[in-house]
């Protein structure tokens, strides 16, 4: 495990599954500039690896916030797309029980700013095992 946090977002990354995880501690446009800084170093990995992965797994644990602010979130994810055009697909599993969310969520793959190559679910806190088996088994 490697491990960053600041006041907006809790960044792991989990070395033996290889999965990217987000623990999100602010629901502000900072922590969305931070994500978007972690998503960039990761996509700046990628392009810059040898032998980059056939997939990329993603936490978003959103329990404590909710959802990002998604226009904000989506002009971040635009700008991100067209820099790293190679992206693997993602599995991208949320963490929360907020039925709000977890309804916003499964409306977000309508989205434009959502690559038709990702995919996500949504897990409750007390599912925190299941999400990581299911990134595990893709």
């Amino acid at each position: 495990y490697s491990m960053h946090q600041t006041q907006f977002i809790e960044y792991t990354y989990d070395l033996d599954n290889h999965i990217h995880i987000f623990y999100v501690k602010k629901k502000t446009r900072q922590a969305v500039d931070e994500y978007a800084m972690y998503l960039r170093r990761i996509g700046q990995e990628i392009q810059n690896s040898s032998n980059p992965p056939q997939v990329l797994r993603m936490i978003l644990d959103i329990r404590e916030t909710g959802v990002f602010p998604l226009q904000y979130l989506f002009s971040k994810l635009r700008a991100i797309n067209a820099e790293y055009p190679n992206i693997p697909p993602t599995y991208l599993a949320y963490i929360t029980d907020s039925t709000g969310d977890i309804a916003l969520i499964n409306n977000l793959q309508y989205a434009s700013a959502v690559k038709q190559t990702n995919y996500r679910q949504v897990f409750t806190p007390a599912q925190y095992d299941e999400a990581i088996a299911w990134l595990k088994t893709q």
